[in-house]
């Protein structure tokens, strides 16, 4: 069975199925064949073999009938047609009466053979020579037999015509079914290749359908890449800004360390009556601004605060200009330059 569907467009709700009759055991060809007796014999060997589908039909409308009855409802007999053709049904029918008929001629036009096989042996018998001597009633029955048989004769001839068109008619009605049995087995075919066609179709469908979602996912994916990238530029520019204002703020913060180092290291103006304590501060400022200089990668700074002190010139700049003419250019005491 490939396909089942239910109609309401009539008085009583019907169904329809389709189905491809298959049967096993060939010797010849395929293994399974499409084969409606077959098929239906095999699937209930006590079924009719000279009609097993209506048989099988019959057996099937029982057992609904039955059900029907048990549930109340009782089924309308509409009647049917087993023959496509209603002349070629009484033509059947006609010549099967007429075969019957003259089977029964047959028989009468036997009987005058019998005689006559009868009559011979009497004359092989008899020693009169060309001369035949039988009793006058098998006399009677021989000329009735005769003149009847010749009437009989005739109607053989028509009899053995007759008989080869009903088997001419038989023939045609087999060939008309084996067409049919093959037309419908094609029919099934093609309806089962505009099954899978259409099977075929909706997945080819459903794949362009995610064939489009992927590419509308793809172009949306490609203008979020292209917006990243146009972010990761400017974060790149920010970060190399950020980078060097980080650098820029290390040097102010190197200057400032060096300058305080004047405080302790210089021989000028600039250095203080320190106490222990504001001496070891000015150290600590010193070794604060090297750790951290090298701490963030600025090894250059961290070294130039190590070696040396002194006043850059930004600071210079904010000092007074007669501070700034008094300034020397002097050592550390540890060896630093300024």
């Amino acid at each position: 069975m490939y396909n089942a569907v239910l109609h309401d467009d009539e008085a009583t709700p019907h169904m329809h199925v389709n189905f491809v009759p298959i049967a096993e055991g060939y010797q010849r060809g395929l293994e399974k064949q499409v084969s409606f007796d077959k098929a239906m014999i095999q699937q209930n060997p006590t079924l009719d073999k000279n009609r097993p589908f209506d048989a099988w039909r019959q057996s099937e409308v029982q057992v609904l009938e039955k059900l029907l009855n048990e549930r109340n409802i009782e089924r309308k007999l509409v009647g049917k047609n087993d023959y496509k053709d209603v002349r070629d049904y009484k033509e059947k029918k006609d010549l099967e009466r007429e075969l019957r008929a003259l089977s029964r001629d047959v028989k009468t036009y036997r009987e005058p053979v019998k005689l006559l096989t009868k009559i011979d042996e009497t004359k092989k018998n008899n020693l009169l020579g060309t001369r035949v001597s039988f009793h006058k009633d098998d006399y009677d029955e021989l000329k009735g037999l005769v003149l009847s048989s010749a009437k009989t004769k005739v109607k053989l001839n028509k009899a053995e015509a007759k008989i080869d068109k009903l088997e001419s008619l038989v023939d045609r009605e087999q060939n008309i079914v084996q067409k049919e049995q093959e037309l419908q087995a094609r029919e099934n075919e093609v309806r089962m290749r505009e099954q899978r066609q259409r099977e075929v179709n909706l997945l080819l469908k459903r794949e362009e359908e995610k064939n489009k979602e992927l590419t509308n996912e793809n172009t949306s994916l490609r203008a979020e890449n292209k917006s990243f990238r146009e972010k990761l530029i400017i974060l790149i520019d920010s970060t190399s800004n950020l980078k060097e204002r980080l650098r820029g703020a290390y040097e102010s913060f190197t200057n400032v360390v060096k300058a305080v180092g004047m405080l302790k290291h210089s021989k000028d103006v600039y250095k203080a009556d320190l106490t222990e304590k504001q001496a070891d501060l000015i150290d600590a400022i010193g070794a604060y601004g090297e750790k951290w200089t090298e701490r963030e990668g600025f090894d250059d700074l961290s070294l130039d605060i190590k070696k040396h002190v002194g006043i850059s010139k930004g600071i210079k700049n904010e000092l007074p200009e007669q501070e700034i003419k008094r300034t020397p250019n002097r050592n550390r005491d540890r060896g630093m330059e300024l």
